[in-house]
């Protein structure tokens, strides 16, 4: 197919080869038609507006630029008066990245003025659904990205975008598409929010627990407090240096880490959320008397001792089986169990404002942070008696339970959305049993009720 878009405003015309579009429809089931990207839409590039404004008010729109894509927030507002020179876009258009590292990344249900670094992408043929519109773009990024244009800011491939092969089910079809993959996508959202909600409950567990200690909150007037170097604590309590409760404290291996080796070797990326996890492993080859000198052992606590200031003081219990060795930015910390339990130690020292006193603890270089194992023994902890921190401990463990009940939920929804992306979208898996129409009825029923 060869033809040109009269729309398109780089005045580009579409010329997809033959073969190109013979090979694309084979790919897609028969009923199914087939355009190029640009005979099917419009691409409107943004621009910076002539007047802008650091304060919202109910006539302004916030400025989309790649500031709001990273934070979620608008730093600039675009005022009524000049609303007519920009593009703007509202929660039901399909916006494109067409300039920087991120081009090709694809979003809808955003409202604002498109900046000079995106296109809105307006379907202009009537067999082309908006929503379906979306998600094929979503399938696209590793084409447009890969295939950018530009020596230093990489653009999005005018004759690329033009020339993508647009599969094009029948319009009830496209709906029913859309209706599967946005339902995945809500339930991803839901469980963001539940993850959300879960680490904050889990803030709040900490500051009270380590505060008060395991008691119910209708009963902290009863508990006496005293003032202490950390803040006020349980009076029955003891603050003392890291040193009077722990009996070793040891640098790891010096030695770079290789894709194959006898034994797996943990490092800094090792360390999440106050465990110790096995994504991306390295491996390095010991003699038997390094191994063992070097080898982790259950409930032994692990700290990042230097890198930069985010990542130091990040502290992470060792509950795996198998033989691991820890490399040398990390210290392992050996606690004596008869004093402290190692799983209160590390809920302690990843709290939030535990980790600010460790920063504040680190020397800092010209480019990293670092804590020595000399400083860190001088680092004061609380206390409580055993049978407190047992309880503090197992509360926190239920919270992560829970944490990690829906993080894996979220990893499972992120795959379930990219197998049935990828099968929907090509016609290898068919909305077999929907009924089509009635899900358009049903969805723009609900956005008129908005």
């Amino acid at each position: 197919m060869t033809g040109c878009s009269r729309s398109w405003a780089w005045e580009v015309c579409a010329v997809v080869d033959a073969e190109t579009m013979e090979r694309a429809t084979s790919e897609f089931p028969a009923d199914w038609g087939l355009l190029s990207l640009g005979d099917a839409v419009r691409p409107m590039k943004g621009s910076k507006p002539s007047k802008l404004q650091l304060e919202p008010s109910p006539s302004t729109l916030p400025y989309l630029t790649a500031e709001y894509f990273r934070t979620g927030l608008a730093s600039q507002h675009v005022p009524s008066a000049v609303l007519h020179s920009v593009v703007t876009c509202t929660p039901n258009d399909v916006v494109l990245i067409w300039d920087g590292s991120k081009a090709g990344d694809v979003f809808t249900g955003l409202e604002g003025v498109l900046a000079s670094t995106m296109v809105k992408v307006e379907p202009i043929d009537a067999r082309l659904e908006r929503s379906f519109l979306y998600y094929f773009l979503l399938t696209q990024f590793g084409t447009l990205n890969g295939q950018t244009t530009g020596s230093t800011i990489p653009h999005v491939s005018k004759h690329v975008f033009q020339n993508l092969p647009l599969p094009l089910p029948p319009l009830p079809e496209q709906r029913a598409i859309a209706h599967v993959l946005r339902t995945v996508q809500r339930a991803r959202e839901a469980t963001e929010k539940v993850i959300a909600a879960t680490r904050e409950l889990k803030k709040s567990l900490m500051r009270h627990l380590f505060t008060y200690g395991p008691v119910p909150v209708d009963q902290v007037d009863q508990v006496r407090l005293k003032e202490t170097e950390i803040g006020p604590v349980p009076e029955h309590w003891k603050v003392v240096p890291l040193v009077q409760v722990i009996v070793q404290t040891q640098y790891g291996l010096s030695l770079r880490g290789g894709e194959k080796g006898r034994y797996p070797i943990l490092r800094m990326n090792n360390l999440q959320e106050g465990t110790v996890v096995t994504d991306a492993l390295q491996y390095v080859d010991l003699p038997a008397t390094d191994f063992t000198r070097f080898r982790i052992n259950q409930e032994d606590l692990l700290f990042n001792r230097t890198n930069s200031a985010d990542l130091v003081g990040k502290t992470a219990i060792f509950e795996l089986q198998g033989d691991y060795v820890f490399a040398s930015y990390l210290i392992r910390v050996v606690v004596d169990r008869k004093q402290l339990l190692p799983l209160f130690l590390s809920y302690y020292l990843n709290a939030d404002w535990t980790q600010a006193r460790l920063k504040g603890l680190a020397s800092r270089g010209v480019s990293q942070s670092n804590i020595s194992a000399t400083k860190l023994k001088t680092f004061v902890v609380p206390v409580p008696p055993i049978p407190e921190q047992e309880q503090i401990a197992a509360v926190l463990r239920r919270s992560d339970e829970k944490a990690v009940a829906a993080r894996n939920r979220r990893q499972a929804l992120d795959s379930l959305f990219t197998t049935l992306l990828h099968h929907l979208m090509t016609g290898k898996m068919r909305v077999e049993g929907l009924n089509f129409e009635e899900i358009h009825r049903s969805e723009r029923h609900g956005k008129d009720n908005r």
